[in-house]
């Protein structure tokens, strides 16, 4: 920031580091040359941030000029942080407080320069070609050389090498953002995210490594004459860092070295300057467009990726992750204009850390556990998150950068909602929502009172880039009649690129600002209250709810059909674990800091599928814990009658050309509807009764009582029918757009949830069906638990999903939460519950995913869902010999697996999830955990590992097989 500047008293507007690498013993050494801008005349003493080995320093008035020898004092005052007895657990309080005040002294700078009383700060002595500061013309710039050495640096730098746990590492170097100050672990520099210069890099390496012969087997008798070793392969050495290569030559004294040179003309951080020294194999992305003719003659940025040569393999693992760059950069450029680096370097490691990436300007480094063959489909999904994820924080996090830490959040929030809409361009828009529906889910569960909010810079970052994306995609449905966030997000990446942004930092009041104005002004309804009319007082009372308040809302909904009113009755009582965990009801607030939200404002809709099939969309304004709303009925029908499947529907146009149930007479003559009919998802083989009996297809019982149990009872006064507004209308839906962040638990029976379901074509309401159904806490993250934010995002740090829903740790923070939606599944087990999840992995239909969630799910429904799993599981084998069956009830047979056919994908992770899911159903009643199904299931098990034939098949199978092994062990 400026204001550091003037108080330091000097800025920094170019930088040249020259450092010559040893990888095997993990040194380097050279000298940096910072060009210096004075503020003051006055200036005689220069603080500097370094963390490394300081032998000398100069002043020049330019670089290659007469330089005079400065004196210097080089203190680290972290590294004289002592305890009496590093064993005794109480002195843990004295060890934080002097580490927060070495921390706080070390920011001032380890590296004080005084300045020559021989050296003068006159325009005199600066040649002509000198620029000079805009700021004090009459100061002229000076340039300071440091040289330093680093040896085996804890921070920083990382050297790999072989080692006896990982003896295939191939041997390289790169630089490791793993704390805040890092950088000054490498460089003397001024380690401030805020301080931002042009800069140059020399790197000096050597033009090739050896690989090390390989270690002689233990089985290998020691009398027997060792073979002479045959010459290893060498690997050409390449540098690759966050600039542009301008020059490669060979060092003038060493022949078996080479100089690497870029240049980096956009002002950028040291925090954003990366570089990494290896035996890299790499690939250009292509470009699709080049062997377009009709496409624009615009120079597409090049893109290359580099990795190891870990396994013979990882040429075509390279090609094959690098794929969804190219659209990725596509989208990006298009909608948030050109991309801001001239280059685009990404380096797969085998040492970052699995769920991080390091992002610099114009390098990204990213762990080696995305790379995957196009065989391991597993690994694809989480790859393009990732990668989409990386790319967007090339625009959001390196080129934008937050005005102050407490707008980190945004910055983050941005990264994740771009890269959402990324992977809803190349993923589709189911995979978008289902994403934007676990990762909501989990952020609630883990927003109980444990975090301050996102704006506080104390917050835990994993937590913020779960959160961030998903409140600026409530901002977005806010703004969504002014056209949401795609008017505001191009100006802003455009003003940075233009340079209007000033030092491209972003503040949430200015965001605030812009969104008010771009969305509308205080044109519009009134909006909620607290916050003035129209959109502004809506984004202000958004602003001060989900960015400077600390909390998730849930809501608990009972509804009610009164027939005397013709209406739907809803009460809607809202509650905020936050503002409960942090202001108990003696008033002594636990975390003031933590400004909890007692209870949110803000619009909802709810949308009430009548029984004629036509949905019905109303606006409830919540503002207080409870309120009751009444909804207006719409359907004319008096009486409504359930179709039973295999009952033949009666279809009639309506006016308006649309089809719908056909109206009867009833036994007392009034007029009825039958409803149920022409459900979207639908098993065929299910409507033939001989079918239906083999698979034990069990319907809901039309008289199945209200479930009216949770925390809001009717009041038998209210005028609601209590028990017919299951006949009333199909079902209900709570913010259908994922307006909030927050939990919304509707009362309904088990038809309703039934019906939803097998009609709802959204992927967010199928998923509320199933954790309704018992599957709320199996299977929250998509693939591997990786939600789309940060969690829906890639980079979550340690946010884990656990056996009842989100993770129970944050970047080390304990949280306690409750399992996701542990009290939604108000649905007890049974066969029909059981009937409408299997139908739901039996249906291609659905969403590969969620038809995976609802054959998770089966795995709680007890002796149905065994059964029920196991007949999904002969779909997948050969028809057993009838003297061998049982009836065609039991399963005495051997199933044996047919050869596998994976031409669809989406067959390969439903598979996968009915195998799991198996081996994971657990006999509840017993409480002792044991098996359901015992050696009839371990036999299936067994048989898949055993005749599986995968001859012909481009899949890998080795995770469908791992799984089920995993959890029976």
């Amino acid at each position: 920031m400026q204001r550091e500047s003037v108080r330091r008293g000097f800025g920094i507007s170019h930088q040249k580091v020259v450092l010559q690498v040893d990888i095997g013993k993990k040194t380097a050494h050279g000298y940096t040359e910072l060009t210096v801008v004075p503020l003051s005349r006055d200036l005689r003493t220069l603080h500097l941030h370094a963390r490394c080995d300081v032998h000398n320093v100069s002043v020049c008035v330019a670089p290659g000029s007469e330089s005079i020898q400065a004196d210097f004092v080089h203190t680290d005052p972290t590294q004289a942080v002592t305890v009496s007895d590093t064993t005794d657990v109480h002195l843990h309080p004295e060890l934080k407080r002097k580490l927060f005040a070495a921390g706080a002294e070390a920011d001032e700078g380890e590296l004080s320069i005084a300045i020559p009383p021989s050296f003068s700060l006159h325009p005199s002595n600066a040649p002509v070609d000198v620029q000079v500061s805009s700021d004090r013309p009459d100061i002229p710039p000076f340039v300071l050389v440091i040289e330093y050495s680093i040896h085996d640096p804890a921070h920083g730098l990382e050297f790999v090498l072989p080692s006896e746990s990982h003896p295939n590492f191939v041997p390289h170097v790169f630089t490791s953002p793993s704390t805040s100050d890092a950088a000054r672990c490498w460089v003397p520099c001024l380690d401030n995210l805020w301080e931002r210069s042009t800069w140059e890099l020399v790197l000096i390496a050597p033009h090739s490594l050896e690989r090390p012969p390989s270690q002689p087997s233990d089985a290998m008798q020691l009398d027997q004459p060792t073979p002479e070793p045959e010459p290893e392969p060498e690997f050409p050495v390449v540098a690759v860092a966050s600039a542009e290569l301008t020059q490669v030559i060979v060092h003038p004294n060493d022949p078996s070295k080479r100089i690497h040179l870029f240049s980096q003309s956009l002002p950028t951080s040291v925090q954003h300057i990366g570089f990494a020294i290896g035996p890299f194999i790499s690939h250009l992305v292509p470009d699709p467009t080049t062997s377009d003719p009709t496409a624009t003659t615009t120079t597409p940025t090049p893109i290359r990726t580099y990795a190891l040569p870990s396994t013979p393999s990882a040429t075509l693992e390279l090609a094959t992750t690098s794929a969804p760059f190219r659209p990725a950069m596509s989208f990006y450029t298009t909608e948030y204009g050109s991309y801001p680096f001239g280059t685009l370097s990404v380096i797969f490691l085998p040492t970052v850390p699995s769920t991080t990436s390091y992002d610099c300007a114009g390098l990204v480094l990213l762990p080696s556990t995305l790379l995957h063959s196009p065989a391991y489909i597993d690994a694809e999904f989480d790859a393009r998150l990732a990668l989409a994820h990386a790319l967007a924080a090339q625009w959001a996090g390196v080129h934008i950068i937050p005005r102050t830490p407490a707008d980190t959040w945004l910055v983050l929030g941005l990264q994740g909602y771009v890269a959402g809409l990324c992977i809803r361009k190349m993923m589709g828009n189911n995979e978008w929502r289902y994403r934007l529906k676990v990762d909501a889910a989990r952020c609630v569960a883990l927003d109980d009172g444990s975090f301050p909010p996102i704006s506080r810079p104390t917050c835990a970052r994993a937590f913020v880039r779960l959160k961030a994306p998903l409140v600026l995609h409530t901002l977005d449905r806010i703004l969504s009649a002014h056209g949401g966030l795609g008017r505001v997000l191009p100006k802003i990446f455009l003003s940075a690129l233009s340079g209007e942004l000033a030092q491209n930092a972003l503040g949430t009041t200015a965001f605030v600002r812009m969104c008010r104005r771009l969305g509308g002004g205080n044109s519009g309804n009134s909006g909620s209250g607290g916050g003035g009319g129209g959109v502004g007082g809506e984004v202000r009372v958004w602003a001060r709810q989900w960015v400077y308040g600390s909390g998730s809302p849930r809501f608990y909904v009972s509804a009610g059909f009164s027939r005397k009113k013709m209406a739907v009755e809803l009460v809607v009582e809202q509650r905020c674990l936050a503002w409960e965990r942090n202001n108990p009801v003696n008033g002594a607030p636990v975390n003031v800091d933590y400004n909890p939200v007692k209870s949110f404002e803000g619009q909802m809709t709810v949308r009430i599928h009548e029984a004629d099939g036509t949905p019905y969309e109303h606006i409830l304004d919540l503002r207080d814990g409870r309120t009751r709303f009444e909804v207006p009925f719409n359907t004319k029908y008096k009486r409504v009658r359930r179709r039973r499947r295999g009952e033949a529907p009666v279809i009639l146009e309506t006016a308006n050309g649309t089809t719908t149930a056909a109206g009867a007479t009833g036994a007392d003559g009034e007029q009825e509807l039958i409803v149920g009919g022409g459900a979207v998802f639908e098993y065929g083989p299910w409507e033939d009764p001989a079918a239906r009996a083999a698979w034990h297809v069990e319907e809901f019982e039309d008289a199945e009582p209200p479930p009216h149990t949770g925390p809001i009872p009717f009041n038998p006064n209210s005028g609601a029918a209590a028990g017919n507004e299951e006949t009333a209308y199909e079902w209900i839906r709570l913010d259908p757009e994922m307006m909030w962040v927050a939990r919304t638990e509707l009362k309904q029976s088990g038809v309703m949830w039934a019906s939803q379901l097998a009609r709802e074509r959204d992927v967010g309401a199928q998923m509320e069906a199933i954790w309704a159904f018992g599957g709320g806490g199996e299977g929250l993250g998509p693939a591997a638990g990786t939600g789309l934010c940060g969690g829906l995002a890639y980079g979550t740090g340690s946010l884990t999903a656990g056996a009842n829903g989100p993770g129970s740790s944050v970047s080390g923070s304990v949280v306690t939460s409750p399992g996701l939606y542990s009290s939604f599944g108000s649905i007890a087990s049974s066969g029909a519950v059981s009937t409408a999840l299997c139908q739901t992995v039996l249906v291609p239909a659905y969403f590969f995913r969620v038809r995976c969630a609802a054959a998770r799910a089966l795995a709680s429904q007890g002796a149905p869902g065994l059964f029920h799993l196991l007949k999904i599981w002969t779909k997948w084998c050969y028809e057993p010999d009838s003297n061998n069956g049982n009836g065609g009830d039991g399963f005495a047979q051997r199933f044996i697996p047919r050869p596998n056919d994976f031409s669809d994908f989406q067959e390969y992770f439903v598979r996968k999830a009915v195998i799991t899911a198996l081996s994971q159903l657990r006999d509840g009643t017993s409480g002792t955990g044991a098996w359901l199904g015992g050696a009839l299931v371990r036999g299936t098990i067994v048989d898949q590992l055993v005749y599986n034939d995968n001859n012909g098949n481009t899949v890998s199978l080795c995770l469908l097989a791992i799984f089920p092994v995993f959890n029976f062990t």
